[in-house]
This record gives C-alpha cells, structure tokens and sequence, in this order.
C-alpha cells in the first residue's frame, strides 16, 4: 500500500473553505466550462439565424472565467437558500430581495449562462451522446481529484449514496426506505476512517450497467470491482479491506476480489447465489442482535 492520508505538502494545504473547494474545482475544470459552453451557445445562436429585435440573444457574449465563477457561486447559494422560482432569487422587490445575488451578476446574464452551459457540448459528425457523455470529463476530472489528493487506509467500504433532486431526468431514483427518498444515485468507495470519498460511479441507468467490466458476474459484484479497479489503477495495490452490505456481498465478489490481494467482510442474504450451503446452516439462524 501507498503512504496513507493527504497527499498534500502541509505547506500547500488551504486554510480556507473557498481553497479546499479549489483543489477540486479547479481553474482547469471551470476553463473547460468556458470554452464548452461559448462552443456550444455559438452553435445554438448560429442555428436561430435572423434575430428577432428583442431577442435577449442579441446581447450574448462569450463568458469568461470569472464569470463562470460567479455562475457556480450562485448556483451553489441558491442549493442553501429557498425560492419559489429561479428567477425570484435576484429580485429586487423589498420582501424578496437579496443582496448577494443581484449584487454579483444580472438575472438575464445568469440566465443566459444558464441556459446555454454545456460541460461537454455535442461534436459534429460524432455518435449521438448519452447521459453519461454529456458530463464525462466532468466526472473523470472529480475522480482523479479525489484519489490523487488522498489515499485511504486498510479498510474501505463501498455503497450507494442519493443525491437530493427532484428535477426532470431519466435516472431519478426512488428509494422509501432512504432519508434522501429522491435524488440522484451514485455508488460510493469510501475510507472508513474518515469517510472520505475515494472513488465514485454516478447512476445513469441501464447505460451504467451495460458499461461496467466482468459481464459474466452478478450487477452488485460487478459495481464494487469497477470502483476498486478505477481506485487501484494499475499499480494493483494490494492489502486493502473492503465492507459491503448485503446488497453487494456475495461468494463471486470474494472470489474477485481475493485476486486482487483484497480482503472483504459483508452481511449477506440467505438466498444470495452461490451461498454454500453449510454457511446458510450454521451462520444464517442468529437471533436478533446475535
């Protein structure tokens, strides 16, 4: 196993919330928003042809880094601030108005960003993109975020996390018996200790089933070799200690993974395949809080 911890000089760690996000966030990732979106707004605006003399088009420009900067600003206060409309939120009649908002961008401004971002915008000539194409580099870019910034230590655990949303997509999960009942599902490699996110594997559908390695094995198995392959890499460290629920542990996942020199320790079901039957007769009749 690699040094475990933060896989950062204790120099160059931020002391700041605004620092830490950036280590994230970075001024690569909002650039590639940048050009993405004027891309495709120069596209969208070519297609209408004649604007019309009001068109709120006509005063399109390419947006810049700051003003990504401010968009996402924005975007992540209104997540912690209640309106009934997007619109509502730079509005500057006395009992609505907020400072901040009208303060740091104009509502048409906001708009037309929001209206024509794009994180990776269609190519000519290409395949027609799926959902996960759409925000691929996106998501590529927060996975090698995470592993690069930090290692975690023997034992990891993966499962699935929701996402709180109620919008109009095709993947919207709906789960009763989750705090979060409905939200966006993302499957979740996580340190133990701290419960740091390592690696993660968003939930579009049948499209992320299809595309996951080891055909051959059952959907959950293949989930949790996918995330500790894309965490591994290729150097396959060994050594690791993986926890599951019921939902992924099952006798093909401990074969896998105790290729990989990976331990594994989960609750399992009676009726899991493959479960030997001896297991299921001596280990599967405890009581209640055995």
């Amino acid at each position: 196993m690699r040094n475990t911890g933060v896989q950062i000089p204790p120099a160059n760690i931020p002391n700041t919330v605004t620092g830490m996000f950036q280590l994230y966030f970075t001024d690569e990732l909002i650039q590639n928003f940048v050009d993405e979106t004027n891309r495709y707004a120069r596209t969208k605006i070519a297609a209408l042809g004649v604007l019309k003399p009001r068109s709120i088009w006509r005063k399109w420009s390419d947006v810049t880094m700051m003003e990504m900067k401010c968009y996402t600003g924005i975007i992540l206060k209104m997540s912690i601030t209640s309106a009934c409309d997007m619109k509502d939120y730079f509005s500057t009649r006395w009992d609505n108005y907020i400072p901040f908002f009208t303060d740091v961008i104009s509502r048409d401004r906001f708009l037309m960003i929001h209206w024509m971002l794009h994180v990776e915008a269609d190519n000519p000539g290409m395949q027609r993109q799926t959902r996960r194409m759409k925000i691929r580099n996106m998501v590529t870019h927060m996975k090698s975020k995470c592993t690069e910034l930090f290692i975690p230590k023997q034992n990891i655990a993966v499962d699935e996390t929701t996402i709180k949303f109620k919008g109009r997509v095709g993947f919207l999960m709906y789960n009763p018996q989750k705090p979060t009942k409905w939200g966006l599902r993302v499957f979740s490699l996580c340190d133990s200790e701290t419960g740091y996110l390592v690696q993660f594997e968003p939930y579009y559908g049948q499209t992320t089933s299809n595309a996951l390695p080891n055909p051959n094995l059952p959907i959950p198995a293949r989930i949790v070799l996918h995330l500790v392959n894309e965490f591994t890499g290729a150097a396959r460290n060994t050594g690791y200690h993986v926890y599951t629920d019921r939902y992924y542990t099952s006798p093909s996942l401990g074969r896998e993974l105790k290729k990989l020199g990976i331990s594994t320790t989960g609750t399992v079901m009676k009726n899991r395949k493959d479960l030997p039957e001896e297991v299921k007769k001596k280990y599967l009749k405890l009581k209640k809080h055995e």
